[in-house]
């Protein structure tokens, strides 16, 4: 693997945690989605254009989400 490659598998693992934990926690989508962005800028690499497909390895889309406001949760 190669330093780009590393940081983002490092930012993805980071983004998935933060998943788990927002959405134990009761945090809205939208604030999730605004973490991952943050993660990504931290680890510098560039911000994912669908973030809940980059997260969930394209199972699932922005398109998807109806209300960012809304809490989620994970099953």
């Amino acid at each position: 693997m190669n330093a780009q490659t590393d940081l983002h598998e490092i930012a993805l693992g980071l983004a998935r945690e933060a998943m788990l934990t927002d959405a134990a926690s009761g945090c809205s989508l939208g604030a999730w989605r605004d973490g991952v962005l943050e993660i990504c800028r931290k680890v510098g690499i560039p911000e994912p254009d669908d973030v809940v497909a980059w997260v969930s390895g394209g199972k699932a889309s922005d398109a998807d989400v109806a209300d960012w406001s809304r809490q989620f949760s994970v099953r």
